[in-house]
């Protein structure tokens, strides 16, 4: 029987997921477990053919909700989207190839309401593959020369406010720039002492990597033109 006055929605999860479904799987099993923390979970697939929707239709989770674009329509527009209909107060964006840790969502979110003077909060993010896979965490201050958020917790209304994701950037160079734009509101962006999110990306070799360096000077270039007058 369901609940007369069931909780308030505490953060709106967003999970972007394309032909992934073990990694998808994983990432679900632990936001799954937020059972004392009042959560809707919404995964937008850009059109997955490795079973991913029966996987999702066959869940029936009371907190899961199903967005099928059949296409791949970019990151921040996906985001967007779900930005839009959310119901919690908070807002978490995240990829099917991050591995939430346990308590993270929880204590980004106390530091938002303890602190109204945070806009947002990035979760630390470790790469458990890749080039990178050594280092203590990724991210940190971006070539734009603000906090790169690779995945975070945002005040809903901010980020509302500030327009969402830059569709123009698509997918890379969307972090530093809403960064820049919760930042422009007066609102501050912090980063947790400690890794808050596991990253089991996909990098593909070397021409992965000289594809992705060409995409990161392309996004500096339209962000530079659009922040010069803050420079």
């Amino acid at each position: 029987m369901p609940l007369l006055n069931p909780p308030p929605i505490v953060c709106t999860v967003f999970v972007g997921t394309l032909n992934r479904l073990e990694l998808l799987k994983a990432c679900l099993e632990q936001l799954f477990l937020l059972r004392e923390f009042p959560v809707e979970i919404i995964v937008s697939d850009a059109g997955s053919e490795d079973g991913t929707l029966a996987f999702l239709k066959k869940l029936k989770h009371p907190q899961l909700f199903v967005i099928a674009h059949g296409r791949k329509i970019g990151q921040a527009q996906s985001i967007n989207q779900v930005l839009k209909r959310a119901r919690g107060e908070y807002f978490c964006w995240l990829s099917d190839d991050n591995l939430l840790l346990p308590g993270a969502l929880e204590k980004a979110c106390r530091i938002l309401r303890r602190n109204s003077s945070i806009g947002m909060v990035g979760l630390k993010v470790r790469d458990v593959e890749g080039p990178f896979k050594e280092e203590a965490y990724i991210g940190g201050i971006s070539p734009a020369g603000v906090l790169n958020v690779n995945q975070g917790v945002v005040r809903t209304a901010i980020a509302r406010k500030v327009g969402g994701f830059c569709t123009r950037l698509k997918d890379y160079g969307i972090d530093p720039d809403f960064t820049t734009k919760v930042l422009l509101k007066g609102k501050k962006v912090v980063m947790t002492k400690d890794v808050q999110i596991l990253h089991f990306r996909d990098w593909g070799g070397s021409l992965r990597m000289q594809s992705l360096s060409e995409i990161q000077k392309d996004y500096l270039k339209i962000y530079s033109r659009r922040y010069r007058d803050w420079e």
